[in-house]
């Protein structure tokens, strides 16, 4: 009997190639895959990051068409007075020469 326990224990201790070679491969394919995760994972962090960039630089943008806008708009409005004041002062000519 003691012999027979030897063998045995011989042949679950010793691998054959072919052995080897799977447990390589599955140990290979487990490396691979988690670091096809991590890297998923990390590509995610970024595009995040890159989404949120760009909503802050249309934000900036937004606010920076709004903020001309406004300055167009005063701009306008002081021609739009100096034009009314301009016709008042020809409209009281008009009414003093008449």
């Amino acid at each position: 009997m003691p012999k027979r326990k030897e063998s045995m224990m011989a042949r679950s201790t010793l691998s054959s190639p072919s052995a080897v070679i799977k447990r390589i491969r599955g140990d290979a394919e487990k490396l691979v895959a988690r670091g096809r995760s991590q890297v998923l994972k990390e590509v995610d962090v970024v595009r995040r990051k890159a989404d949120l960039a760009v909503r802050d630089l249309e934000r900036k943008v937004v606010r920076q068409f709004h903020a001309a806008t406004e300055e167009q708009l005063k701009r306008l409005e002081r021609r739009v007075a100096k034009l009314e004041r301009a016709l008042d002062s020809r409209d009281q000519k008009v009414a003093n020469v008449g």
